[in-house]
């Protein structure tokens, strides 16, 4: 089983952007193509890239920038 790290950032823009790394390799293996004004709307596009349900990140939108889940 593989495990990654999701880490929702602001970039130097001021904007809100992801990337999720193979915590194997230490490799990007996803990132948001666009910054975001709102940080809920990065996890909308999460889901939409990834297919990820929402209980998957349950208050981790909220609270935390770096969350590590089972791939």
């Amino acid at each position: 089983m593989s495990t990654f790290t999701l880490k929702v950032y602001k970039g130097v823009s001021g904007e809100w952007r992801w990337t999720i790394t193979s915590d194997k390799n230490g490799k990007i293996v996803g990132a948001s193509t666009e910054g975001y004004k709102k940080r809920s709307d990065v996890f909308k596009n999460i889901q939409l890239v990834c297919g990820w349900s929402k209980e998957l990140f349950g208050e981790v939108d909220k609270k935390l920038f770096t969350f590590t889940f089972p791939g």
